[in-house]
């Protein structure tokens, strides 16, 4: 059974170790700079740590070039970067935001540079190891130990934070990316058959993305670039403005968004990444992208539900459980899709590249999406977001055959 296979596990392992700096980097350090009374604007600016996650795919040829340590490309970009991000974050916790800001930023930057690499090089190896019967799941579990990590990184750390103190709660959290290095340590290297590392730097930076286009052709090849983009923009829409919605227009507190968001919503993400992990076991992968895709779209009804409902605690967890559980679904039929689509000579600059376009739609969806809200009202932006997805779901129809072959 696939789900007994040490790829599998290994990949869960990795997932957490992916997932754990990633909030540690932005929302738990913005906790620690907010409770040291440091200035919203200079708040405001720790966002630019998180700068290597959007441009990684910038280096990332340099990890499907090199072997640095020669146990395997993968194990080695993965092994340094988990050395470092240990040592990052112990060195994190001996610095204080009230002497030392700025050297504590910097030291987060590293911390994040550590993090996106790592992320290419795990990337890769989600795209290189499981067997194509294996993709949903190995994506499924991949996506539900990221999101124990972000509660881990996120929730828990705080919860230390408040009892024992920052220090301990950085030094806490170097010491659980332990779990990435013992799982790099006793995984193999993804055999790769007829296939090499690109020969030169050169053919590292320039061979990724001229055996893509070569792979598909311009015209598809640029129509998946545009899906990439297209698919997940529903949820990119309608979590743009999810903060005011619940906030401003519902008038719940922090606290119950909090709880319920960071919590209930990312439980309900697992939970749907692996329902959907085992549902596409029995299913081809177009069949589980249409359908987790028409899913994820239609899981907004709930929003305006939530919009003509009375105020509940029970009926914001309600919504917020639907619409994580189906975009965890959404997620990763997606996630298994990017995979097939990378070719595992290039696997980490293809993936980061993938990867990054998907991210287009987060960061400047916002406006727009404030627009329509202003203009139109909630319950018609949330129809919106229905629309594009439905959209995003049957553009799907026009490459049928070439999903169907991957």
């Amino acid at each position: 059974m696939a789900f007994l296979s040490r790829r599998i596990w290994i990949i869960l392992l990795l997932g957490f170790a992916s997932g754990l700096p990633l909030a540690l980097t932005s929302s738990t350090l913005s906790a620690w700079y907010a409770e040291s009374n440091i200035s919203i604007m200079g708040i405001g600016f720790l966002g630019l740590v998180g700068q290597p996650y959007v441009y990684k795919f910038l280096w990332a040829p340099l990890v499907d070039r090199y072997d640095p340590l020669k146990i395997g490309r993968r194990r080695s970009w993965m092994a340094l970067t988990q050395v470092g991000l240990i040592l990052a974050l112990l060195a994190m916790g001996e610095v204080s935001p009230i002497h030392h800001p700025f050297l504590l930023a910097m030291l987060a930057f590293l911390t994040a540079l550590f993090s996106a690499t790592q992320d290419i090089a795990i990337s890769a190896y989600l795209t290189e190891a499981p067997t194509p019967s294996e993709r949903g799941l190995a994506s499924s579990f991949y996506m539900s130990s990221y999101r124990i990590a972000l509660i881990v990184a996120g929730a828990v750390a705080l919860i230390i934070a408040q009892y024992y103190g920052w220090r301990i709660t950085y030094c806490s959290m170097g010491i659980l990316m332990l779990i990435g290095l013992v799982a790099t340590f006793f995984t193999p290297e993804p055999s790769l058959e007829n296939t090499t590392h690109p020969a030169t730097l050169k053919m590292a930076f320039i061979e990724p993305l001229r055996e893509f286009f070569k792979r598909f052709g311009w015209r598809l090849a640029l129509f998946i670039l545009f899906l990439m983009i297209f698919y997940k923009l529903t949820d990119a829409f309608a979590l743009s403005l999810s903060s005011v919605f619940f906030l401003r227009t519902l008038h719940y507190s922090l606290v119950e968004v909090g709880l319920v968001n960071k919590v209930f919503g990312a439980i309900a993400v697992i939970l749907g990444s692996l329902s959907a992990g085992f549902w596409m076991k029995r299913m081809p992968l177009f069949t589980a992208l249409v359908t987790f895709g028409l899913i994820q779209s239609a899981a907004n009804l709930i929003f305006i539900w939530l919009y003509y409902s009375p105020h509940s605690i029970w009926n914001l967890g309600t919504a917020v459980f639907i619409d994580n559980f189906c975009s965890g679904m959404g997620s990763t039929a997606f996630l298994a899709w990017v995979i097939s689509l990378c070719h595992k000579e290039f696997a980490g600059t293809q993936f980061a590249l993938l990867s990054a376009l998907t991210a287009i739609g987060r960061v400047y969806i916002g406006p727009v999406a404030a627009w329509v809200v202003l203009a139109w009202g909630w319950p018609f932006f949330f129809w919106i977001a229905i629309v594009i997805g439905c959209l995003g779901a049957a553009s799907l129809l026009l490459i049928r055959k070439r999903i169907q072959n991957a």
